[in-house]
């Protein structure tokens, strides 16, 4: 028994020796995998990075292809600097980027577009197949003719257009990409369908209005809003049909839609002057409940011949801008019944043809300034229902023109000036409405119309 016992004890040792040299030899057998795996993982990375690196070499940066193919107002982006969309990565999606490149070439994009997709989709196939040297990238095609913006290259085009809009707004002015004047510079480069040249004279009203059209939440507007697509032409007749905005004036105003592919003086609420040497340019802004929110951009003292600014019952926050005293011709000034704040600015006083101040119902504040004496054409004066404070001046009395001034619902003090009431059309003036805070006491008055109560 003790004998055949020895005999079998070689054999078993034989097979523990098998099995842990199989056990062995497997382990090592999954660790060569999985540092084969690692390894081209590594190579993967390094791949990209390496392809990454390249990108700002190029002659200019790949284009930023977002799901869908779309950018602003729907439609799909072209190239360069989108900088108001989140950044899509070429490599998140299903993790492929085959189907990036397959919604690109999709897009009936230009050469230009197509050249950088090729150059991602080289590098994605190089890192994935862990070759060593890229696939040569073709030369980018010259721009035939008809494809050349006012006769330049699309590069050249959107390097003028932004040449002229910083010597409007300076570099500094352009720092904040989400800012209004920003989105401004995008669109009128990459989404206007008039594509109009860096030359034409209307380029610096048509960027201003679009300005004007971020600055206060255009996309938010009751109507007349910018349609979500641009190159839907249906869409664009329902958003035109939807606009009605009445320009209580002279000259006939706009029912297009905004940023829509027409002259900016057929956009709903603007008027543009019909003849003579100042056809063309800028008249009127007339917004009543259309729902404007933000602020007033500064841009507006670039209108030069602008005769009436009317934004009345809207959610304008933020200061009156100093640039209105540029407006030379202005005529109306109507922010009434909005949220704006601070002190009426000192270059108002020297808009010496206008003849409407209509600012009630805001939260403007501090004194009134001795200068509204040198608006010697003013007719309609409304500062009641805000926070205006200290005496009243008597330089109000030099407003000979002057028919209602309605100053009630403030925290003003004192007396009403003589030199105001001798005003008056029962003395032989034009004043025919004047109210102030009397019937507390605040404000003494012999000779108005009416007593309001702070």
């Amino acid at each position: 028994m003790l004998k055949n016992e020895g005999a079998r004890r070689p054999l078993a040792n034989a097979m523990v020796y098998h099995f842990l040299l199989s056990s062995l030899s497997s382990t090592l057998i999954n660790l060569m995998l999985l540092l084969g795996i690692i390894g081209r993982v590594s190579e993967f990375h390094a791949g990209v990075s390496a392809a990454t690196t390249e990108i700002p070499e190029m002659p200019r940066r790949p284009p930023r292809l977002l799901r869908g193919g779309k950018g602003l107002n729907g439609l799909r982006l072209s190239m360069e600097e989108e900088h108001f969309l989140p950044r899509a990565s070429f490599w998140e999606k299903d993790s492929s980027i085959s189907a990036y490149l397959i919604e690109a070439k999709s897009a009936a994009m230009d050469d230009e577009t197509m050249f950088y997709a090729r150059m991602m989709e080289d590098m994605a196939s190089t890192s994935l197949n862990t070759r060593n040297e890229h696939t040569p990238i073709e030369e980018e095609a010259v721009v035939p003719a008809e494809d050349l913006y006012c006769g330049r290259s699309k590069e050249k085009y959107w390097n003028a257009m932004k040449a002229e809009v910083q010597d409007l707004v300076g570099i500094t002015g352009l720092d904040d990409l989400q800012s209004p004047q920003s989105r401004a510079l995008y669109w009128i480069t990459h989404l206007d369908l008039m594509q109009i040249c860096p030359e034409d004279p209307s380029v610096v009203q048509r960027y201003v209005m679009a300005v004007f059209y971020y600055a206060t939440g255009g996309d938010e507007w009751r109507q007349c809003y910018s349609p979500a697509d641009l190159h839907d032409t249906v869409l664009v007749q329902e958003t035109n049909s939807n606009c009605s905005i009445d320009t209580d004036g002279p000259g006939t105003g706009g029912t297009d839609a905004w940023l829509t592919q027409v002259s900016e003086c057929e956009w709903g609420g603007l008027v543009c002057h019909d003849s003579g040497e100042l056809k063309g340019h800028l008249d009127r802004i007339d917004f009543e409940r259309n729902n404007l929110k933000g602020t007033i951009p500064t841009e507006i003292g670039l209108l030069s011949h602008l005769r009436f600014l009317h934004l009345e019952v809207g959610e304008l926050r933020g200061t009156i801008p100093t640039e209105l005293g540029a407006l030379s011709s202005l005529l109306h000034i109507d922010f009434n019944y909005n949220e704006l704040t601070g002190m009426l600015p000192d270059e108002l006083y020297e808009l010496r043809s206008l003849t409407q101040l209509d600012l009630n119902d805001n939260f403007l504040g501090g004194t009134i300034s001795e200068s509204i004496g040198q608006l010697t054409n003013l007719t309609f004066l409304q500062l009641h229902r805000n926070e205006f404070m200290g005496n009243i001046p008597s330089q109000l009395g030099l407003l000979k023109a002057l028919v209602v001034a309605n100053m009630e619902s403030n925290s003003l003090e004192g007396s009403v000036p003589s030199e105001i009431c001798a005003n008056r059309n029962d003395s032989g003036g034009s004043l025919v409405g004047l109210t102030v805070d009397c019937s507390n006491g605040r404000v003494s008055c012999d000779c108005c119309t009416g007593c309001g109560t702070a």
